[in-house]
This record gives C-alpha cells, sequence and structure tokens, in this order.
C-alpha cells in the first residue's frame, strides 16, 4: 500500500525585528554634499535574515530607506570606507556560513542593493583541515583606511579582500560607484603558528594594514586554572599585498584565559576585554584594570581536616565554603592582576560586552545586564597612560553597537528595543558641551539630575526598561539622551492564541480570528506582545443608515475667522456629507451631530460623488453626476452644470489675442450694460438696504436678456475678425500660480457697474434641472427661458464657440458680448426675488450649449479632486476639465490650457481617454526643481492615467508633462520616463498579453511629511526619505500598487515599486449585484494623525477588504481592517467627543463611527506592547474566565534558603553554600511568579510567588474530569522547577490553580464589580522538571524530566495512572486524541499512543498505558513540536536546534518504516531562525475539510507558518513555477534561496541538527513561501511568460496565491 505524499508550505508572515548586527556608513549618497556641507552616514542594520538601510534626519531621527530580505543568515557585517577623493560611497560587506562573502553597494538607478563582488571558499576542502563541524561563524573586519577587508574563517584561515586602486576608483565612469574589492586570497594563520582564534581586529596608525590577533595555543578550561591560566596571546600581523609577505612586527603572551574580544584604540593599540579585566597592549607598552573583586587574587584558604568524630564533615566544608565563597584562590588569578589597578566601577562583568567609541578617547560599553559603561583613555599624544570607567545609564541589553556620525550612539538588540541615543560630552561641573551638542531643531530638554530619563523618551522608557544619564564622576562623561526607537517584538519565548478583550465598541467580524499574544523582552524590558494581522477599530457610535454610498467629512471657517496655524488635520470637522445611491444628507458637527439638510442649499436629491473644502476651508465643495456646487457655509456660492464643462474648454478651443480692459470684472465678464451677467446673489435676510424687487421686473429682465443673445448673434462676425484672445482661465482674476502661464492682472476699474437683472431659481430646482431633463423653463410671469434641448444650427453653434471665448478677455466691449442667454442664477428656495449684487457672495453659474447639429448625451461627472485652489473633474466619456481658483472671489474657472491633454487628445484616440487621474501638491518640493520660491511655494501637479495603461505626470500651471511611463499598469518594478517618445500604450506589449490591458480604477499621489522638519537640500538631492512621493493606484482586478519615488543620475524622478505583503485577494475588487461597489467607487483616501496615543499617516483604500496604507519612518506598510461587511467609503473624522477618528460607510447599511486602539500601525502587524518590566516566559490563556496565565521572572530581594542537612554528600554541601552566598552577597536573586492578567487594562488582579530556587517551566489551562464524580474542572496547571546545582538533582512540581470570581461592591451607589483571584487547589512533587504539559482524556499529561506521566485528578489531588520513559529530556508536548507527539532535546520525536479500556470490567491504573509507535532515529535536538492535520491524516513537524523545520509522518506498512517504528521523513526546509514556540490553528480551505497548520514564533522576533496543500493540482503548478524562480528573479547579495533551504540535509548534530542514518529527506516537498511572494511582484509581461512556462495561465497562478493568502489569515 503506497503512503500518501505529504506536501506543504512554509512561509515568513512577520519579519524578524531582532536587530543582531549594525553599521554605519555613508552607503546611499556621499560624506559630502554639493555645497561641501557634512552629512550623518547611513545606519545598517541586520536582523538575522533581513538587511535594512535607514536615513537619519536632522532631527536624528531614522527614516527606512528600503528593506532587503536575504536567502541566508548574516554572521557577520563590515563597511568598507572609500578612499576617493570625489563622490565616492562605502561598501557593505556581508559573511555567511560556511564561509561566503557578498560586497554590496547602492545602485543609483535601481535605488536598490548590487552585488559587487562575490568571494566563496567552502569549494576548498583543505581549507577545513580535515573538519565538518566549524561552531564559529566566519568574523569579516575592515580596515579603517579602507586598503583591505579580512574573513576568519574555519578556526585560523583568513580570507584577505584587497580593495581596488583609488586611480582607478576616481575615474569618471565609476563615479557613481562604492568602494570595491579585487582579488580575494587565503592567508593560512597555522603556518604562523596562530591554531584557535578567538578575536581579530585591525589596528589604527600604520603605513600597512596591520591585524591583532587574540588566540589560545593551547587551550585550557576553568577546572585546570592552577595548573594552566593564562594561555592566550596577541600576536600583530603585517600585510603586504605587493610582496604577498606577512611579518609578526609584535606579541604579547601571558593573557588571562578568559580574554575573548579585542577593542581597538584609534590612536594605537587595543584594549582586550576579560570578565574582569581590561586591559591595553601596544607595541611595547600594557597595563591593566580590574572591575571587579574576582579579578585580584585572594587569600589561601586554610588547610581543614575533616573529622566526623569532631563535626559532620558536610557541616565543616559548609562552613569553609561560606568563609572563602568570593575569594580567589592565588594560584588561579591571573598574571597581569598583579600589576593592574582597581577601577572605580567595581561591581560589573565584561563578558558579552559590545563596544563603540564615541570619540578617539571615550569608549562605551553595553553589558549583558544592561548597563552602559564609560571608558575614558588617559593620553599623552599618542600613548595611552592609564584609563577610567564610570557608568552612565543602562539599557536593553545590546547585541551590537555603532556610533552614527559625531553625536548618535545606536544600541542594537535583539531581547528588546533598540535605541538610537544622542550623546553630549558633561564635564564635571555638569555643562554640557556647547560643540557636541545636538542641533536647536533637535527636541532636546534639560532635564533635572536627579532624574535620568529625557521627557520625550518616557513612555518609551517605562515600557522598555529605558534608563540613560549622564554620569558625573569623571572629568569628562556624556550624557545620554534617547532620539528614537527601533520595536523588537524578541525573542518569542512563547505564544498564545487568545479571543480578543469584549470591549464595549469593538467591531466584530465575522470571521474575526484571535489576537496572538506573545512573551517578548528581557528584564525591565519585558513585554507581552498583542498582535494581530490586521487593524480592529473601537466602534463609538453605529447608525443605520440605509444605501449609504460616500461620507465626507469637512473643515469649514468664516471669512472672518483666523485661519489656525496648525494643520487641519488636528482640526473639529464642521460638517459631515453622507451620499446615498438618491441623495445626499448633510450633517453639522459639533458636540452632537444635527441634520441640516432642509436648512441649506446643499444638493440633496441626488447622490454626491465628492465633497471637500477650497479657499482655505472658506468654502466648500459638492460634487454630483450633473453639476459642481461651491458654498460658502450652507449657503450656494457658484453652480457649475455638468453638461456645461466640455463645452467651456471647447469655446476657447482656438482663442485669439485681442486687447485687454482696464475694469476688472468681479467674479465673470462684464457685459455691455456693465453688469456682471452670471453673477446673483441669494437674498439674505439680515442684509442692510436690500430690496425686494416686484415680479414685473423679473419680466423685464427676460426680456433684456432675448435682446443681448440677439446683438451676440449680430457681432459674432465681427469677433471672428479679431486677434487671439486670451484662454478662458486667464480672466482677469488673481491666480495664486502668479503671472507665468497666467497672465497679469490688470488693475480694476472705479466704474461701478451699471445694475443688470436676471431670472433666479433655487439650486435644487436647478439640481432637477441638470440631472438630465430635457426641456426645463423657469416659470415667469413675463415667460420662459429658451429650449435648451433643441440643437442650434452649425451657425449658431460657430458663433456661440466664438462667443464663449470672447468671455475670457473681460472686456468692456459690444464686440466681445457675455453668455447672457446661457445664464442660470440660482438662489435659496423661496420667493423668486431680485437683489442687488453683492461681489463678496456671487453666484455664478457656468451653463453652456453643446451646440451642433446632432444632439450629444450630457457628460455626466465620474470622480473630482482637489489640491486647494485647483479642482479637476473627471467626465464618463473619458475627458477631464481643469479648474482653477481665483483667491479673490473665490470661485472656479476652467484652465484652457489644459484642455489639449485633457479633452482634446481622448476624442482623437481611444487609448488616450482619461480612466482616473488626480492632483498632487507637492509640499515636500521633491519634484521641483531647486528650493522653493515665492512664485511657488507649493507646486500642483496632475496625475493623469489613460485607458491605454499609460500614466503621466504635468507640471501645473504651465500644463507641461514632465514624465510619462507607457503601460504604466502592468506593475514594472521601475517606471521609466517615456515622455519624449509619445504614445499612450505599446503594440508590441499589447500583443504579447493574454489578457487585456488592466484598467487602473483610481490613483492618487501623496507626499508625507514627518512630523520633523527636513533639511531643505537633503529634500532636494533626494536622499531623504520622508517626504517623497508616493504614487498609488488600484487595478480594475483588485491589484493595488504602490510605488516611490527616487531621483537617478541625470534624470529629475523615477518612481520604484514598493513590495507590499498583500497579494490583492480581490480585496477591493467589486461585488455582485446584492452588495456590489461600482468600480467609479474605489476611494483612496488619505489620513493623517488618525489615533490619539499613536497617531499615523496613510491611504485607506475602500473594498470588500478594506486596506491601511501606512506610510511613516518605518516604510508604507498594508494592513486589512477587520470588519464585517464591505466598506464603501471612509472619511477621517474629528471633533470633541471623537478626537482623531474615522468613519466608515458600510454595504451593511451601517455608519460607524470609530477610533483606533494603542496598537502601533507603523509595524509590520499592529501591535501593542504591554509593558511588564519582567521577563514573560511563558502565558496560557484561559478561556473559562477570559485571563491570560503568565509565568515570569524578576530581580527580587535575597530569600533566605532552608538549611542544609547534616550528614550529606561534602561537596554537594560546599557547593549548595557557595552558590547560596554569592547570591546573598548580591542582595538579589531572580525570583519567579505566576500571574493572572486581563486582556483590554492588562492589570494583575491575582499573583503567586514561587519558592526560592523554584522556576516557572510550564503553564496551561486545562480541563481535568474528576474521577470520583465525572464533572469537569477548569484549572490551570503551572509546572516548576526547583535547580540547586549540578550537584544536587533537578526536581518539580505541579500546581493546580482554581480561578474564583468575586463580586465587590465600589462606590456609595452600591454598584458590583468584578474581580478574580486564583487558589492553590493541589501542589504535586516530582521527581524531575516539568517542562510541558498537555491534557489527554480528561487527565493531565506532563512532561518530568525525560518521562511522560499521565495523572488522573480526584478532586484533591492526582493520581499516576500511566507513564512513558523518553531518552534525556522532554522539551514539548503536543496530544491529538489519544495520539501523542514529544520532542527531546537530543533525541529527537517520538510518537507515543495512550490506550485505555473500552469496557467497564477493566477500570485498574495498570490497564492504561503509553505505548511507543515510532520515533526519530535521526537524533535532532528538537526545540518546539506540533502537529500538522491534513483531514484523516497526520503529519509531525518539528524545529531542531540547527534553524530547521522538519516533517516526519507515521507509515507502518512502508518498507523503509522498519515496520512502524521508524518514522519516516517527508522534507525539510531551513528558516535561518530559531523556534520558541508552535502553536496549531485551523486553515480556512475552499473545500471545508479540517486541515491544520502550525504557526512558530522565533527567538529573532518573528512569525512563520508551516501548511499541509490540499490540492496536489495546486501543488505540482507552484512547484514548478518555485523552480523558475530561482533562476528569473534576482536575489539580494547574491544568495541562491535553494541552497539556503537545503541546509538542513547538511547541518551536523554538533550543529543542533540530526545525524542522518538513512535516505536524505526528499526535495521538492515543501513549497517556499517567500521565493514564490516574488511572483507577484513581477511586472505581468513576466508573470505570464513564467505561468506559460509552467503550462498554465498568469490567472490561475494569481489565485492559487490568493487562495493560500486567504487560507492562512490566521490572526
Amino acid at each position: 500500500m503506497a503512503s500518501p505524499v505529504v506536501t506543504a508550505i512554509c512561509q515568513q508572515i512577520h519579519p524578524p525585528t531582532g536587530v543582531t548586527h549594525c553599521a554605519s556608513a555613508y552607503f546611499t549618497y556621499c560624506p559630502t554634499s554639493d555645497k561641501g556641507t557634512n552629512r550623518l552616514p547611513n545606519l545598517i542594520l541586520v536582523r538575522a535574515t533581513q538587511l535594512e538601510v535607514h536615513y537619519v534626519s536632522v532631527e536624528l531621527k531614522l527614516e527606512l530607506v528600503e528593506r532587503f530580505p536575504l536567502y541566508g543568515e548574516v554572521e557577520s557585517i563590515a563597511v568598507l570606507k572609500s578612499r576617493a577623493k570625489r563622490g565616492q560611497r562605502d561598501a557593505v560587506v556581508l559573511a555567511f556560513r560556511d564561509a561566503k562573502l557578498s560586497v554590496i553597494e547602492w545602485d543609483d538607478f535601481a535605488d536598490t542593493i548590487r552585488t559587487s563582488s562575490l568571494h566563496c571558499f567552502e569549494n576548498d576542502p583543505g581549507l577545513r583541515g580535515g573538519h565538518e563541524v566549524f561552531p564559529y561563524a566566519p568574523r569579516v573586519a575592515a580596515d579603517p583606511q579602507g586598503r583591505c577587508i579580512c574573513c576568519l574563517i574555519y578556526h585560523n584561515q583568513l580570507a584577505v579582500l584587497p580593495a581596488m586602486d583609488v586611480d582607478h576608483l576616481e575615474s569618471e565612469k565609476n563615479l557613481s560607484k562604492g568602494a570595491s574589492v579585487g582579488n580575494s586570497y587565503v592567508l593560512n594563520l597555522e603556518k604562523l603558528g596562530i591554531i584557535e582564534v578567538r578575536d581579530y581586529v585591525f589596528l589604527h596608525g600604520y603605513n600597512e594594514p596591520v591585524i591583532l590577533i587574540l588566540h589560545e595555543p593551547n587551550p585550557t578550561w576553568p577546572a585546570r586554572l592552577r595548573e594552566r591560566k593564562d594561555t592566550c596571546w596577541l600576536t600583530a600581523v603585517s600585510l603586504n599585498f605587493q610582496e604577498k609577505i606577512y611579518p609578526v612586527i609584535w606579541s604579547a603572551k601571558g593573557l588571562p584565559s578568559d580574554a575573548y574580544k579585542l577593542v581597538p584604540v584609534p590612536t594605537r593599540g587595543a584594549l582586550v576585554l576579560c570578565v574582569s579585566i581590561i586591559a591595553y597592549y601596544s607595541q611595547g607598552q600594557h597595563f591593566a584594570v580590574g572591575v571587579n573583586p574576582f579579578a585580584f587574587a585572594g587569600e589561601v584558604p586554610q588547610r581543614v581536616e575533616l573529622d566526623p568524630a569532631i563535626e559532620t564533615p558536610s557541616v565543616t566544608a559548609t562552613k569553609l565554603a561560606v568563609n572563602y565563597a568570593n575569594n580567589v584562590h592565588p594560584e588561579c588569578a591571573s598574571a597581569i592582576s598583579k600589576g593592574a589597578t582597581r577601577s572605580a566601577v567595581f561591581d560589573i562583568e565584561l563578558d558579552g560586552a559590545q563596544y563603540s567609541w564615541l570619540d578617539y578617547e571615550s569608549l562605551i560599553l553595553a553589558l549583558k545586564s544592561g548597563q552602559l559603561v564609560s571608558v575614558h583613555m588617559k593620553t599623552d599624544g599618542t600613548n595611552v597612560k592609564g584609563m577610567q570607567l564610570s557608568k552612565c545609564g543602562s539599557a536593553p541589553i545590546a547585541s551590537c553597537a555603532a556610533v552614527v556620525g559625531h553625536q548618535l550612539l545606536f544600541l542594537g538588540s535583539w531581547l528588546g528595543d533598540s535605541l538610537m541615543v544622542n550623546f553630549v560630552p558633561v564635564h564635571s561641573t555638569g555643562e554640557t558641551n556647547a560643540d557636541s551638542a545636538s542641533p536647536e531643531s533637535s527636541p532636546s530638554k534639560k532635564q533635572p539630575e536627579e532624574d535620568p530619563i529625557d521627557i520625550e523618551t518616557l513612555d518609551e522608557a517605562q515600557l522598555f526598561g529605558v534608563d540613560l544619564a549622564g554620569g558625573r564622576s569623571s572629568e569628562i562623561d556624556y550624557h545620554l539622551r534617547v532620539v528614537d526607537v527601533v520595536q523588537c517584538i524578541g525573542p518569542i519565548r512563547d505564544m498564545v492564541a487568545g479571543a480578543p478583550p469584549e470591549a464595549e465598541g469593538i467591531t466584530q467580524h465575522t470571521s474575526l480570528s484571535p489576537q496572538l499574544v506573545a512573551c517578548v523582552g528581557s528584564g525591565r524590558g519585558g513585554a507581552l506582545a498583542v498582535m494581530r494581522r490586521g487593524v480592529v477599530a473601537e466602534v463609538l457610535i453605529e447608525v443605520p443608515v440605509p444605501d449609504v454610498e460616500g461620507v465626507w467629512a469637512l473643515h469649514y471657517r468664516g471669512e472672518d475667522e483666523i485661519a489656525p496655524l496648525i494643520s487641519s488635520d488636528s482640526l473639529t470637522h464642521s460638517y459631515l456629507v453622507i451620499a446615498s445611491s438618491s441623495d445626499t444628507m448633510v450633517l453639522e458637527s459639533g458636540e452632537e451631530l444635527e441634520e441640516v439638510t432642509k436648512r441649506s442649499d446643499f444638493i440633496t436629491t441626488e447622490t454626491t460623488i465628492f465633497a471637500g473644502s477650497l479657499f482655505d476651508h472658506t468654502r466648500i465643495l459638492q460634487v454630483c453626476r450633473s453639476g459642481i456646487w461651491l458654498f460658502k457655509g450652507t449657503q450656494v456660492w457658484q453652480q457649475i452644470p455638468a453638461e456645461t464643462l466640455t463645452r467651456e474648454t471647447e469655446s476657447t478651443k482656438d482663442p485669439v489675442e485681442g486687447p485687454q480692459s482696464d475694469i476688472e470684472p468681479q467674479g465673470n465678464t462684464v457685459s455691455d450694460s456693465g453688469k456682471d451677467p452670471a453673477t446673483e446673489v441669494p437674498e439674505q435676510a439680515d442684509t442692510a438696504g436690500q430690496s425686494i424687487q416686484e415680479e414685473n421686473d423679473q419680466e423685464a429682465t427676460m426680456d433684456v436678456d432675448i435682446e443681448l443673445k440677439k446683438s451676440v448673434d449680430e457681432n459674432m462676425d465681427n469677433a471672428s475678425s479679431q486677434s487671439s484672445l486670451p484662454p478662458l482661465h486667464m480672466d482677469n482674476t488673481v491666480s495664486r500660480f502668479g503671472k507665468e502661464g497666467l497672465g497679469e492682472s490688470p488693475a480694476q476699474s472705479d466704474e461701478e457697474p451699471p445694475e443688470r437683472k436676471t431670472t433666479s431659481m433655487s439650486p435644487k430646482e436647478a439640481s432637477s434641472m441638470n440631472a438630465g431633463l430635457d426641456e426645463t423653463s423657469i416659470p415667469t410671469e413675463g415667460g420662459d427661458l429658451p429650449d435648451r434641448s433643441d440643437p442650434p444650427d452649425a451657425e449658431m453653434a460657430e458663433k456661440q464657440d466664438r462667443q464663449a471665448s470672447d468671455k475670457s478677455t473681460g472686456l468692456d466691449d459690444p464686440k466681445n458680448p457675455d453668455w447672457d442667454d446661457f445664464d442660470v442664477v440660482m438662489e435659496p428656495e423661496s420667493d423668486m426675488r431680485q437683489a442687488e449684487p453683492i461681489p463678496e457672495q456671487p453666484v455664478e453659474t457656468m451653463h453652456v450649449d453643446m451646440g451642433g447639429d446632432t444632439p450629444l448625451p450630457a457628460p455626466r461627472i465620474k470622480s473630482a479632486s482637489i489640491s486647494d485652489p485647483l479642482m479637476l473633474i473627471l467626465l464618463d466619456n473619458g475627458e477631464a476639465v481643469l479648474f482653477e481658483g481665483d483667491l479673490e472671489s473665490r470661485m472656479l474657472h476652467p484652465m484652457q490650457n489644459a484642455s489639449f491633454a485633457l479633452m482634446q487628445l481622448p476624442r482623437e484616440n481611444p487609448l488616450a481617454e482619461i480612466v482616473s487621474c488626480a492632483l498632487y501638491l507637492d509640499v515636500s518640493l521633491w519634484l521641483n526643481e531647486g528650493a522653493p520660491s515665492a512664485l511657488f511655494p507649493a507646486p500642483i501637479f496632475c496625475i493623469v492615467c489613460r485607458r491605454g495603461g499609460s500614466m503621466e505626470i504635468y507640471d501645473l500651471p504651465q500644463m507641461e508633462c514632465i514624465y510619462s511611463c507607457r503601460c504604466f499598469s502592468l506593475g514594472w518594478p521601475v517606471l521609466s520616463n517615456d515622455s519624449n517618445e509619445g504614445g499612450w500604450g505599446d503594440v508590441r506589449l499589447e500583443a504579447e498579453l493574454e489578457e487585456p490591458m488592466p484598467i487602473i480604477a483610481e490613483v492618487r499621489m501623496e507626499a508625507f511629511m514627518p512630523p520633523y522638519p527636513e533639511s531643505v537640500e537633503d529634500v532636494a538631492s533626494g536622499i531623504c526619505v520622508c517626504g517623497r512621493p508616493t504614487l498609488l493606484a488600484v487595478l480594475d482586478d483588485g491589484s493595488v500598487v504602490v510605488y516611490r519615488a527616487f531621483r537617478p543620475p541625470g534624470q529629475q524622478v523615477a518612481f520604484k515599486r514598493v513590495e507590499l505583503e498583500y497579494m490583492g485577494d480581490g480585496g477591493v475588487g467589486t461585488l455582485d449585484a446584492g452588495g456590489s461597489i461600482p468600480a467609479e467607487r474605489y476611494r483612496m483616501v488619505r489620513f493623517d494623525g488618525i489615533g490619539e496615543d499613536s497617531p499615523c499617516s496613510g491611504v485607506f483604500i475602500s473594498g470588500v477588504t478594506p486596506l491601511w496604507l501606512v506610510v511613516s519612518e518605518n516604510g508604507i506598510i498594508v494592513h486589512r481592517l477587520l470588519v464585517d461587511g464591505a466598506v464603501t467609503s471612509m472619511t477621517p473624522f474629528s471633533n470633541v467627543n471623537c478626537p482623531q477618528g474615522f468613519i466608515l460607510a458600510m454595504t451593511s447599511r451601517q455608519l460607524k463611527i470609530c477610533s483606533l486602539h494603542k496598537e502601533r500601525l507603523d509595524c509590520p502587524w499592529p501591535c501593542h506592547k504591554v509593558a511588564l518590566r519582567c521577563t514573560p516566559n511563558k502565558i496560557a490563556w484561559y478561556p473559562d474566565a477570559r485571563l491570560y496565565s503568565v509565568l515570569c521572572s524578576r530581580p527580587i530581594a535575597f530569600r533566605e534558603r532552608m538549611s542544609e542537612e547534616e550528614g550529606g554528600d561534602t561537596h554537594s554541601a560546599a557547593a549548595y553554600a557557595v552558590a547560596e552566598q554569592a547570591a546573598k552577597s548580591k542582595g538579589y536573586e531572580e525570583g519567579h511568579e505566576v500571574r493572572l492578567m486581563m486582556p483590554g487594562s492588562w492589570t494583575t488582579p491575582w499573583l503567586l510567588p514561587l519558592e526560592p530556587n523554584e522556576s516557572g517551566m510550564s503553564v496551561r489551562a486545562v480541563h481535568l474530569k474528576d474521577q470520583s464524580d465525572g464533572t469537569v474542572h477548569p484549572l490551570v496547571a503551572v509546572g516548576t522547577a526547583f535547580t540547586i546545582g549540578e550537584d544536587y538533582p533537578s526536581t518539580g512540581r505541579c500546581l493546580l490553580l482554581r480561578i474564583l470570581k468575586e463580586q465587590e461592591v465600589v462606590g456609595s451607589n452600591g454598584a458590583m464589580e468584578e474581580s478574580w483571584s486564583g487558589d492553590v487547589a493541589c501542589s504535586h512533587e516530582v521527581r524531575g522538571p516539568v517542562s510541558a504539559l498537555a491534557v489527554l482524556d480528561g487527565c493531565l499529561l506532563m512532561a518530568s524530566g525525560n518521562r511522560l506521566e499521565l495523572c488522573a485528578w480526584n478532586g484533591k489531588g492526582l493520581m499516576r495512572m500511566a507513564f512513558f520513559d523518553g531518552p534525556v529530556y522532554i522539551t514539548s508536548v503536543n496530544v491529538v486524541k489519544s495520539f501523542v507527539l514529544f520532542g527531546d532535546l537530543h533525541k529527537g520525536i517520538h510518537f507515543v499512543w495512550y490506550t485505555y479500556p473500552t469496557s467497564g470490567h477493566d477500570t485498574t491504573p495498570d490497564a492504561r498505558e503509553i505505548v511507543l509507535l515510532g520515533k526519530d532515529f535521526n537524533h535532532s535536538d528538537v526545540h518546539a513540536t506540533e502537529f500538522l492535520v491534513n483531514g484523516t491524516n497526520l503529519s509531525f513537524l518539528f524545529a531542531d536546534g540547527g534553524k530547521n523545520v522538519h516533517i516526519q509522518s507515521y507509515h507502518r506498512d512502508h518498507p523503509d518504516s522498519w515496520n512502524g517504528r521508524r518514522l519516516l521523513s517527508d522534507g525539510g526546509c531551513h528558516i535561518g531562525h530559531h523556534v520558541g514556540r508552535m502553536i496549531r490553528m485551523r486553515l480556512c480551505c475552499p473545500d471545508g475539510v479540517n486541515r491544520q497548520a502550525a504557526v512558530y514564533g522565533t527567538m529573532d522576533g518573528g512569525l512563520g507558518y508551516v501548511a499541509p496543500m490540499w490540492d496536489q493540482g495546486l501543488f505540482e503548478r507552484l512547484i514548478n513555477l518555485q523552480q523558475l524562480l530561482v533562476r528569473n528573479v534576482v536575489h539580494h547579495a547574491g544568495l541562491n534561496p535553494v541552497a539556503f533551504r537545503m541546509r538542513h540535509r547538511r547541518t551536523p548534530k554538533a550543529l543542533g541538527g540530526g545525524s542522518q542514518h538513512g535516505k536524505p529527506p526528499p526535495r521538492n516537498r515543501i513549497l517556499d513561501g517567500d521565493l514564490l511572494c516574488s511572483f507577484w511582484f513581477l511586472d505581468r509581461i513576466k508573470q505570464q511568460n513564467l505561468a506559460r512556462t509552467v503550462g498554465t495561465s498568469r490567472q490561475q497562478i494569481v489565485e492559487d496565491l490568493q487562495g493560500i493568502s486567504l487560507a492562512t489569515s490566521f490572526f
């Protein structure tokens, strides 16, 4: 019988967050700018398998330039400094196991990294010296003068990479490149007598590169210190590349055996770090300083005779051990300690320290305890005379450190958050050196000396345990101030999927997955990380509103109100416009929302497609399909019918010049009578001097209009013979764009225009007229308006064209008449009145007859975009109209010079039809060449996307095309500028496409400025990140593409695609008729400052799966909005009751006013860290009380131990006494405790401290069956361990806690409040540490050391029912029904089966047993295990110590399984991270079959999953695609993904892997999800070609990837 083939997919869903390496380098730009000013270097961060490049702003904040995933774990990093004098940048060298080096540099043309050279030394077996296991990773170091790079491989082989010649680097063709290296070679250090190398560095001050090597020729260990102690040597070797000779120039012997690290001194020599001593060595000079009492020799213990007759030997040994617990035997003390001096800081240990030089004389050490120590070198010229140590604060435990510039120190950590620290020299008087202080723009405030934490980092300090302060003990010290924090959610020791808190107002989703709570951090930086893969909003108010299609919150202020100095995003909104499919509702925002629909002139009889504010929030814009309305408050100000939009521009298509008048009209042109024919002000009730005319006056007005129309016809021929007039938008009004391209505004005339009477109608009547009625008339006593449905003849149309063109001149000339017969003026719904026009409050209606012999369908408005004072209107016929606002009259007028690109081209070529367009206000001045000026304080650009797939960017007001990209919708990785080639499509590419060219449903460009000012020079040069234009587009198939601008050499701008972690799973696609979101309803809404605790900015995309695109210093991150139903529209909203919130319009006929929680959205997942100020070790979710049980440890005051019993082992008694005395001398110990925590508030209602020497090992919420009465009891099980020392066996106990609910009276009103407490129901002692807990058949299954024990609960205690003896030490236990999977620390996994009697005849405990079914004979070091469930098939997943995951299965009938005793391997995958915990989650498969995947958390702060595949055809397509992607995708740093994933096949047992006894694991059984995701970021041409090679279609591959993404959306 053939066993089923097990296939799976492994993918990383959260990148690693712990910083393992860091370095500063001028990587993306040169050290000096064009103006000669110095810049801060880049900060390069390594997070295990991810490389990050950061830019440091002028406010000392980190801005992410780019993030690069690597198919390899970076073991070491170094910077090769450029030696060229002109425009050269540094290069970065990365080292990978076992012996690979990648030299990378920055590529300006693609805005990414480029591999300049690769060096692999793994193919030479002679370098290994016959060894197969090398526990030490390759270590790379760079010469301080940039002359070479060296890498230590295979213990004592030194790979040398000489730098290229400087003259070659300075050639013209290499000006844009970074430093590079030449041919590499290997230097065998064994020939120099160097065998075991511990560390090496480059020394300063030599003409040739000199390396100082710390090595140990004859190793020793602590038990032999009395015979062999000072075993380390120092050897300085000079590297001569010309003659290939390597002389030893000086050496030193007799260093302590615990010397482990070298620190090069910038002047000369190096520091040697030992555990208790810091020593300085140079050529001919050395001295040492002791930092704790163990650095110096103590007393010689007296000789003691053990006489049982006098005293018990164990008691005698205990007394002696207590007296000499902290004594160092003179024969064990190092020889250099005899001449060492005692440091002022005498209570620290230097092992595991990280260092960085602050200047040439000052060094900072970050110790393993988090303490920061400053080391000041006392120098005399280049000679070092001594050193002085002082404490300068504490921080999270550092894994690396680097100085950025001359005032910034970065402390990287993978045990907590990393810190960017500003250091300022402080003298003994406490005064700060002004030269070293941070810039005035930095937000620094002088704090009192007793307050060690800066006020701006108080929150971070409370959460992450930051305690930075300047010391005052030395002559020169440093004041440290945290300026930025890099968040870390590692190491993940444990995690659990818990239900979200039942807080009032939280939006609930029908498929809302649980939140993930992880134990992260260490020490005072310990915390609980509460994460979810999407954003869950808190609903404040939920209002049922039927058929909501759009919602807009608007700002408004009166003209007499002073404009606020703060941004509009922090202001409260004034109005709320809600649009349905047939009408519009308007609400006024105050303390409460009040409907003002009937008391306003807003158009409410039809739906609104856009609303906004113009003219600095003094006017409100409402756009409907039938027209445009401008309001002053709630009163109409201007109307532009949709049917006149194309005609207005047509009428001035061929303008002729003419003389300009000295009279400036008020908001429009002036008629023959001197009165503005298109201006009418609705009557105001409180306007003084405004008379009401009689109805017969209105009749006379109509007669005048008809006569003026005849005058227009008679004078049209004369107008045609005049010279060209200015375009329509040059209407003698003052424009914000100035004179260039718009004409100079003439002086105003002092003449008062004569009166003119017009016919008026209400705006609602006009709306009904413009909504598509064929015949519209305004009833008056004197007659009706002309019938606009009858098409005029051709001659009349031509005259009307010229007439409309003449309007733009603004002349008071009979030859240039107004549009009198096309004038419709509106006033409120009241009786018809005549009023004197008030120029300050005009109501203008632009209405132009279409003309022509054949009636054309009236255009309808599709969408609108504004950028004060411009407005861009997109019509449903593929044309667009651009309007310019007049700041004096506050009216909108069309811009004629935009008609060719926006109207004429779409008519001439169908491919040039506009499908989406937007306006972009370049607030960062990034697209503007040079510095800002008064003429262009903030340029505005127009983005146009055409049906042929092209995208164009026009500079306004000149309407000059500065950028054009053909086939933009294909998703190119880098957009090229095709503005010089022309055309709107590529026939060749379109012919290659098997699918239609995607249509861009909506486009938008935004710039998000940081909350601090940027340097103008850095913005202009393009090196800064924040403020770069971000181009966003939504395609008609639901895909979202995002580009970010960069500045390549020789070009003004280019765009690079941002790789979003979003598969385009139809999230913004259209719905069916039941809940449809039309294509024109795609809405990308910008939001700024949403959220009070952690404000964020970005773009929200409405749709079936709403998306938050958060733009911050950490890049562009996408999050899903977890909400029940589709979102048709979203708008930011802020008032007194909902500050910095937002409103969602749902297809479920609801309107939700929401706010965000405390989660940070500028992270890969929305995350909220709950500070514990201790180390969380284990966590469990207790669903019955909706509480979390957390095992924590923290330093507490020393507690006395029980006295040792007499008569015990003498050696054990002495060891026990030494350990107790050592802890007592410190004054503190590590105390463990059990906490109950409430989600939401995260308070601790109950706490249980454990006993001294007792450690919490495991915790689990269990439901145990009482064997006496059959009832089920919910309990919390806690497993502990007593660890006294190596001479005592480790025991443990299992605690069963009963959670109790209590009612308390709160307040004087007698209100009841619930509270929770705990009680120890049982304490069961076992012979080993309880490392894992589970529930099996209503009984408690515990792992005690190497034994599995099954215990039954009888209501009072535990009774052992069955057991199974494992090999060494059980690390994890998993249960599915009656099957048990457990992993051993050194002996692989075991699969056992629990059998019990099924009948009632035999109920004795002996009838129950645990039987071994199969095990792993490869004996891997197992860290975590979990089941994989695929329907009725079970597979076993485990993670080993070699950073691999393996899948095995049980097949008894397979010939290789040895009758089932041997588990068969189904594949493996190297992930590059140690796994701390696995949890099982259910897959959302389309077939509904029960399938469960394993989600794992890593010690580097990342998350991933391994899931079984449910479709064999799907697997075959993707595995073939995966093989193609290996060869068709550029991999960063030249790494091979196949070689990286296959490392599990050759990881030796000594490195945590297994011993291969038999066939190696099969290949191509596990899909690489990370590699498959790269398919999504290819352009569609490459996607199609790859899919065709696989034998399928691109659409099929996309659906496959989207299906996997949806099925694995666990959180």
